[in-house]
């Protein structure tokens, strides 16, 4: 009989296969019975529950990478092989946030603080999140002045609020930093389901005149091509003939809502270049954004920063369900519920939202600690 696929991903642990084993061994009249553990006759029988279950997990894992609904089941590693070795592309890989800040020395004494290398300031938030000058500049004392800073880490920890940068890290005695505008927001890593889904992506994307796969290609081509990290997360491709006959939308979002001024600076004209003459209206937009507010109370216990770590989960949740039609009140509470310390959840008037099309979720968090 041949096998099945469920059957050819049955993971058993040691400890089952043992049982089962020892099961078989009395069905066959084997006396278990006056068997030390330590013997050699019973220690063979641990020994290969063990070997077989190891030989499950390699057989299980070598299934999943034939089927691509499957192998990210098996982890990141897994992924990149199949998805490169199959599409051509690489996972997107997590970038850091850049910030548009206001620095400020006091007048003399303060200053002046000549020849401030790119990395030699550094600040922080409260919640220790830290960032650093991109660029080299020169403060000079009673001077206010517009400079980049980029989070030290790459990620969503970065995308912070207006005005959370509170503290120098380095000493710049008489200096104070605000971040106003972020510029660029961060990234995680590309998740699975997103990566195998862009891979799938690659088979239309080289049709004749482009096909909804192409828009998502040029994507991905057109920060190659400006040198910049690409920091969409979503692109929501509308070909039904949205602004009259052949035209298409391309809705673009990235880890905190719609796409800013200088990621369309950075796609339109390189889709519109590619896009198929003398078919109908290409229009590249921002992703409209649904704000969803997440009120509740939560009940904690050793952990002083669960609602930054809430907060940074809504954050990895929001990219996760962009391109979803519902945003589920149980997705939400099962996060919340995940974070470390927390051991209940009041989630109030938290209810289940419909998304129109292409909207993109964007979480507030009111949750407060009881």
């Amino acid at each position: 009989m041949a096998i099945t696929v469920e059957e050819a991903q049955q993971v058993q642990d040691a400890t089952t296969i043992e049982a089962e084993s020892l099961a078989d061994l009395e069905a066959e009249g084997v006396d278990e019975v006056g068997y030390g553990d330590r013997s050699v006759a019973r220690t063979l029988v641990t020994l290969e529950a063990r070997a077989r279950a190891r030989q499950q997990e390699i057989t299980s894992s070598v299934v999943r990478v034939g089927f691509g609904d499957l192998v990210a089941q098996n982890g990141p590693e897994w992924v990149d092989q199949f998805v490169k070795g199959k599409y051509g592309i690489d996972r997107d890989h997590a970038t850091k946030t850049l910030w548009r800040c206001t620095v400020t020395c006091a007048a003399a004494p303060a200053g002046p603080y000549p020849g401030i290398t790119s990395g030699l300031m550094v600040v922080s938030t409260d919640a220790g999140v830290e960032f650093e000058n991109a660029d080299r500049f020169d403060l000079a004392s009673g001077e206010t002045r517009s400079e980049l800073f980029r989070a030290r880490l790459a990620g969503l920890t970065g995308n912070i609020n207006p005005g959370d940068i509170t503290r120098l890290v380095t000493s710049y005695p008489g200096v104070t930093v605000t971040n106003v505008t972020m510029l660029r927001p961060g990234r995680d890593a590309e998740g699975n389901e997103a990566y195998i889904a862009r891979g799938r992506s690659r088979l239309s994307g080289t049709s004749a005149g482009g096909g909804s796969g192409s828009y998502v290609r040029w994507v991905d081509e057109a920060f190659a091509a400006a040198g910049v990290e690409k920091t969409i997360t979503s692109v929501r491709i509308d070909d039904a003939n949205p602004f009259g006959p052949g035209s298409v939308a391309v809705y673009l979002a990235n880890a905190v809502g719609g796409a800013t001024a200088e990621e369309l600076a950075i796609v339109t004209p390189y889709l519109e270049a590619r896009h198929f003459t003398g078919s109908g209206r290409l229009v590249v937009a921002a992703s409209p954004t649904r704000v969803i507010n997440v009120p509740g109370i939560v009940y904690v216990t050793g952990n002083a920063s669960v609602l930054a770590q809430i907060s940074l989960v809504l954050a990895a949740l929001q990219v996760e369900l962009q391109g979803s039609a519902v945003v589920y009140r149980a997705e939400i509470i099962q996060r919340v519920m995940g974070v470390p310390g927390v051991y209940n959840y009041d989630p109030g008037g938290l209810a289940d939202t419909l998304l129109a099309p292409g909207e993109v979720p964007v979480f507030t968090n009111s949750i407060t600690v009881g």
